[in-house]
């Protein structure tokens, strides 16, 4: 799975609390942004954080 939080850089284990709050700032965003151009969006750079191997978890 992906979304707004992992291509954003917050992704994989939350071991201090602001990590854990920056990333429920992200997904807070995205729940009241949410739009099908914007899930198309994240789905493309998904491809493009995989094939560029930035810290994909």
């Amino acid at each position: 799975m992906t979304g707004w939080a992992q291509i954003n850089g917050s992704r994989g284990e939350t071991e201090t609390l602001k990590k854990m709050e920056d990333r429920i700032g992200l997904d807070y965003w995205y729940i009241k942004n949410w739009s099908l151009f914007l899930d198309i969006k994240i789905i493309l750079l998904t491809f493009f954080v995989v094939i560029k191997k930035n810290g994909a978890y």
